[in-house]
């Protein structure tokens, strides 16, 4: 979770808390929502298929290593 924080954080207006806590709490999911609404993809805050595919489309390559690091911590994906 750390790195899908640290790669919201790059955008101050995506993230403006920028907090790295490896915890998926209100204000990365807020983030996330966000990230959607720019990327025009439902603003759900969750990383279902079509974010992961946003972000593949976009040329993030470490999609896996965005979402696969603590991911069973929260249970939300």
């Amino acid at each position: 979770m750390r790195k899908l924080q640290e790669f919201l954080a790059k955008d101050r207006d995506i993230y403006p808390d920028g907090l790295i806590t490896g915890y998926f709490g209100p204000l990365t999911e807020k983030a996330v929502k966000k990230w959607q609404e720019k990327h025009q993809i439902e603003s759900a805050g969750v990383i279902g298929p079509k974010t992961i595919a946003k972000f593949q489309e976009l040329g993030k390559g470490r999609v896996q290593e965005l979402i696969q690091e603590g991911a069973g911590m929260s249970g939300i994906i």
